[in-house]
């Protein structure tokens, strides 16, 4: 696995603009936004996303073929995937909180550091939704059918989501009262169910994806 990881790291290293891009999207949110947690949450999820293109790196002329003739198993593979974007999404979100919080003591912003925490809590969480979403469709459909499949499910997602809440609010709002109660739950609390959710999705996903890599044929 360490094989891999620094293969990926060499990959995103290489990616000059693309890191490049990510710092100077950092500075700018940090410096025109009166809420520095937009920053955090955009550019943690950015990054981790990043694990996704390296998958496409993989495949790119029979790259996987050639992978796998080393010691390598598949399901090795899969469980490098997750751990270099759970990597990337812990390291780009304590930077950018560093960076956050920074920018709050310069410019006098009035964030507390609660808010600051659920902020990074939220960053990491979405990105953990979007990886354990992403690395399963582009393991089991390849990198053209998965974007076709991700952005279906995705609509899909949302369309339930706003169904959901229109069907509450007709049936004396019970989708808005159990949100409005989670709301009053501590930070503390939320950041521990967020952790737990966290690690099934993550434990759903992880063997879902090695499923579908043993089927894949390279």
């Amino acid at each position: 696995m360490k094989g891999l990881l620094i293969k990926d790291y060499k990959l995103m290293l290489g990616q000059k603009s693309f890191l490049g891009m990510a710092a100077l999207m950092a500075v700018l949110y940090l410096i025109i936004y009166k809420d520095p947690i937009v920053a955090v949450v955009f550019i943690t999820v950015m990054c981790t996303m990043f694990t996704v293109s390296t998958l496409s790196y993989d495949e790119y002329e029979n790259g996987m073929a050639y992978l796998f003739t080393l010691p390598i198993s598949r399901n090795t593979y899969v469980l490098e995937k997750y751990a270099f974007a759970l990597v990337n999404c812990i390291v780009t979100g304590v930077i950018m909180y560093a960076m956050a919080y920074g920018s709050i003591k310069v410019r006098g912003l009035a964030i507390s550091q609660s808010d600051m925490y659920s902020g990074l809590a939220g960053a990491c969480f979405v990105s953990i939704i979007m990886i354990s979403y992403m690395i399963p469709l582009y393991i089991k459909f390849g990198i053209e059918k998965s974007r076709i499949v991700s952005v279906s499910g995705m609509a899909a997602i949302f369309l339930i989501l706003y169904l959901g809440i229109k069907i509450s609010k007709e049936q004396n709002g019970s989708i808005l009262k159990i949100i409005s109660r989670a709301e009053k739950l501590s930070d503390g609390i939320v950041i521990l169910l967020i952790f737990a959710v966290s690690v099934i999705l993550i434990c759903i996903s992880v063997v879902c994806a090695m499923k579908a890599m043993k089927k894949r044929e390279f």
